[in-house]
């Protein structure tokens, strides 16, 4: 199994300013057999109610095993392709460049799908350790479905 850490851009904790962070940098987390995760987030530190929050400007998690991209997971509403929905693309389906929309879908479920496809963990108590990060999100979540419930797009 793999070693992965969060690698925050420069000035990563500065309010009111897009940030970036990946797993091992640009590197991904490399698993045995061949498994290869990637993930990027784009995010903005913002005042609220209570202080602060944290805001997901974009999402891109990759999925792949021996080179073969499995499952790209993405969010890019300022992207280069104007879809601006969450969305996966599916290398093995025809050209594997179609948008298949999706509701959100969360760093935590970017992980479960790595773990699914991989048969690989580093710990036996991930699907309580993933769904309680995901209670956290759900709670201060703006959006589900699709971001313009929170006239993001």
């Amino acid at each position: 199994m793999g070693s992965a850490n969060i690698t925050p851009s420069p000035g990563h904790l500065v309010p009111d300013r897009d940030n970036v962070w990946t797993i091992n940098g640009a590197n991904g987390l490399v698993l045995k057999d061949g498994y290869h995760f990637q993930a990027v987030m784009g995010y903005r530190i913002i005042a609220h109610e209570s202080g602060y929050r944290v805001t997901t400007l974009y999402y891109r998690y990759r999925i792949a095993c021996v080179g073969d991209e499995l499952a790209l997971i993405h969010w890019h509403p300022r992207g280069n392709s104007g879809y601006e929905l969450p969305h996966v693309h599916l290398p093995q389906l025809k050209n594997g460049t179609e948008h298949l929309p999706t509701g959100r879908l969360t760093f935590e479920d970017a992980v479960e799908w790595m773990i699914q496809m991989s048969h690989q963990s580093a710990r036996d108590d991930w699907p309580s350790v993933l769904g309680d990060s995901r209670a956290v999100h759900q709670e201060h979540r703006s959006w589900s479905t699709s971001p313009a419930e929170a006239g993001i797009v």
